[in-house]
């Protein structure tokens, strides 16, 4: 029995289809993705307009997604293998423009020329597949073991945390759905608010509500600033409605604040729920922590429910059920 001339045509291309797709894989399993430093490198730096290094390995390799990313999936989409990126020792510089603020709190020798604008010991994360067909990265979860971040503002406005956006609408979609790390620290010096604070955090476990801790010390508006407090493990970028919980405790000169409760949102500081107290020797000194100009005081307590949406050009903020004292009058209300 043989086959016919159009079903050995079908036959033969079906196995060029399994042999090419075969080898596709082996290559990509394969291939030393460090040969592609130098292109990724030069590319990225282009599209920032600043420095851009991946100065370790870089590999990849294929890994199955722990579920489907919605209901929408279907149910095999899960079994799928996914690309799955490792990147070690990544630096993202300053512009070229921007001029190293000096620290307010480190001598100028300390300073020996400006810093990279952030460094990551280990970048982490996964591709969906198939989105690339729509031209859509999908990125569910992105993973940075000890990001350390330098944001730096002078006193003509320059900063290096403003990225040069392009008037040209790009045909790629990024869709970055949630965000963890371990550890890492934040500094900021900022000419113009006239502070030089930074911010250390660290990972904790067993807690059922919070993942990282926090520690914070600096200056700002000439005012010795402390403060600690806890935060949620992961950042949902993409969920409208998962709150995301946060608990502060600030110390600026004589003036406390202290605060427990949720964002939502956080992007985009759209939603914000929390119990708020804070005392000082003068609501005038909160200057330093709010920006707002309040009248000179006798010393102060006071403690309510602070919601708010902030939204485009707009703001609506509520501090209701509060207590509290002014020298020795007794505060209350809305």
């Amino acid at each position: 029995m043989t086959l016919s001339r159009n079903k050995k045509i079908a036959y033969s291309l079906l196995v060029a289809i399994t042999v090419i797709t075969a080898l596709a894989l082996a290559y990509l399993l394969t291939f030393d993705w460090n040969r592609a430093r130098p292109w990724l490198n030069a590319r990225a730096s282009e599209a920032l307009n600043r420095p851009f290094t991946i100065a370790g390995d870089l590999t990849l390799t294929w890994k199955k997604p722990a579920s489907a990313l919605s209901e929408k999936d279907p149910e095999w989409y899960p079994q799928l293998s996914w690309p799955f990126l490792v990147a070690h020792d990544i630096r993202i510089g300053n512009p070229a423009n921007m001029v190293n603020v000096e620290s307010r709190e480190k001598p100028a020798a300390a300073h020996s020329g400006p810093k990279s604008m952030a460094s990551i010991e280990r970048l982490t994360f996964t591709l969906n597949p198939l989105a690339l067909l729509q031209k859509k990265i999908v990125v569910p979860l992105l993973y940075l073991k000890t990001p350390t971040i330098e944001l730096q503002r002078n006193a003509n406005g320059e900063n290096n945390w403003t990225f040069n956006s392009t008037d040209e609408a790009s045909s790629w979609k990024l869709d970055l759905q949630r965000i963890a790390f371990a550890k890492g620290s934040i500094h900021l010096v900022d000419a113009i608010k006239k502070a030089d604070i930074r911010a250390d955090i660290d990972t904790i476990s067993n807690d059922p509500v919070y993942g990282v801790v926090w520690q914070l010390a600096g200056k700002l508006k000439g005012e010795t600033v402390s403060g600690n407090g806890k935060a949620g493990a992961v950042l949902s970028l993409t969920n409208q409605t998962t709150p995301y919980p946060l608990e502060a405790f600030i110390q600026a000169g004589q003036s406390v604040i202290s605060i427990t409760g949720t964002l939502t949102r956080p992007t985009d500081l759209a939603a914000i729920d929390m119990r708020l107290a804070f005392s000082g020797v003068s609501m005038r000194q909160l200057y330093a922590i709010t920006g707002i100009y309040l009248p000179e005081t006798p010393p102060f307590a006071t403690e309510g429910r602070l919601s708010g949406s902030l939204g485009r050009g707009r703001q609506h903020w509520i501090y209701e059920g509060f207590r509290g004292r002014i020298g020795s009058s007794d505060l209350s209300g809305n």
